[in-house]
């Protein structure tokens, strides 16, 4: 009798959206849209049914790149075909030679940033966007971005204080501008959190289920029953594709038949207040337990302006220089992502959180965070002979060094 209450208790504390606790408003992200034809509709914005709070990560293909006029394209293409060639035979190095002989280096980045440190997303007629940041600096505040990812055709859910939810087409939209959601508003869900079991650790903070579900309302799809994540006091992975779900109304179930809950499911995402966000592939977990009472997350103004990128970088030719730091022709502010991945778990880490980087072997880097951790990381441009290292600006800002990722020694960064 006594665990029959417990679990009810547990029950009203977790599925009902009208309860969230004190703060549970603060990380939902909230705004504005303009349509084309002048309309504004305000309140809970949601990407469909993926991206909805402050610190989920909005992602694109970054168009006119600034800092590139900072850059040797020439040396570029030149140390780009010398990794090729160290590492190929000689009828694919002739293949790679007659298939770029251009020397004029492309650069592409991919634009990422949390929705936090987004001021306002704006497309004009002709389907052109511009994401302006809320740094108010001149470290690159405005952004023209382009395809990549569903975050720039998705439809984008409105949620009034009632919960009433309203869809609208990604192309009808002139304007996105983003504001903190009122004191008083009440979020439509709640935001999950949980403690993850993997074969590599535990982790613990918000989740995002198969890199999707994130509310309370967000479904759980099964052959055998779906279920509200609010349902949901864990999961536990099973060999054969399937879970057993322990629920808040004292059942266990045997789940299969979807990607939600066999081995289609895309990982389980974990974002946390020290490491950034986390996403634990499928074949590394073990198990949830989902936790109430965490509210959801950081208000809009934990985001503010935290500044340029700065510090020191040692060269392996005993060189060493100081100033404003760019990363990869790409990073310029503390809230700028850094992305890769140490054994099957991918982590994507604020600037912010980054205390030094010393390169390793050809394609790996050691990053030590401010909290102390130690991660080898590796599999990402971020993480190795194919980054283009690091600019330092002189004082005036007149000039950058550029020095390649082959002779950087250590990147230490000013807090």
């Amino acid at each position: 009798m006594l665990r029959f209450v417990l679990l009810l208790a547990l029950a009203l504390t977790t599925v009902a959206p009208a309860m969230a606790q004190s703060g549970g408003s603060d990380g939902f992200i909230y705004g504005t849209l303009t349509l084309q034809n002048g309309d504004t509709h305000t309140g809970f914005l949601r990407w469909e049914d993926e991206e909805a709070y402050w610190d989920d990560l909005f992602h694109s293909r970054q168009i006119n790149i600034p800092w590139v006029q900072y850059a040797d394209l020439k040396a570029l293409h030149r140390e780009k075909e010398k990794r090729y060639f160290e590492t190929h035979g000689l009828i694919d190095r002739i293949a790679y030679a007659l298939e770029n002989k251009n020397p004029d280096e492309k650069i592409r980045r991919l634009f990422v940033a949390r929705f936090g440190n987004i001021e306002v997303i704006t497309i004009d007629e002709d389907e052109n966007i511009t994401v302006t940041m809320n740094n108010g600096s001149s470290l690159g505040s405005k952004f023209e971005v382009r395809g990549y990812s569903n975050d720039v055709s998705t439809d984008i859910l409105v949620y009034s204080d009632a919960g009433e939810e309203d869809s609208f087409d990604w192309d009808d939209l002139a304007e996105i501008r983003f504001a903190q959601a009122p004191a008083e508003a009440t979020p439509y869900a709640e935001r999950l959190y949980g403690r993850v079991s993997s074969s590599k650790g535990e982790f613990e903070g918000f989740i995002q289920w198969d890199q999707s579900e994130c509310t309370s309302i967000d479904m759980l799809d099964s052959r055998q029953e779906d279920l509200a994540m609010g349902e949901i006091l864990a999961i536990t992975r099973k060999p054969g594709g399937e879970v057993i779900a322990d629920l808040v109304d004292g059942r266990q179930l045997s789940l299969s038949g979807s990607n939600d809950v066999d081995d289609g499911n895309r990982g389980v995402v974990v974002e946390t207040e020290h490491l950034g966000r986390i996403n634990v592939p499928w074949k590394r977990f073990q198990k949830i337990e989902f936790m109430t009472g965490k509210g959801s997350g950081p208000k809009r103004d934990s985001y503010a302006d935290t500044g340029a990128l700065t510090g020191n970088v040692k060269t392996t030719d005993g060189q060493q220089y100081s100033g404003r730091l760019v990363y990869d022709l790409g990073a310029a502010s503390q809230h700028d992502i850094f992305n890769g991945t140490q054994q099957d778990i991918n982590y994507n880490i604020p600037f912010g959180l980054i205390e030094t980087i010393t390169p390793l072997e050809e394609d790996a880097c050691r990053v030590t965070l401010r909290n102390g951790q130690i991660l080898e990381l590796s599999d990402n441009p971020d993480t190795g002979a194919k980054s283009t290292g690091v600019l330092i600006f002189n004082a005036n800002e007149t000039k950058a060094e550029r020095v390649p990722w082959a002779k950087i020694q250590e990147i230490r960064f000013q807090p």
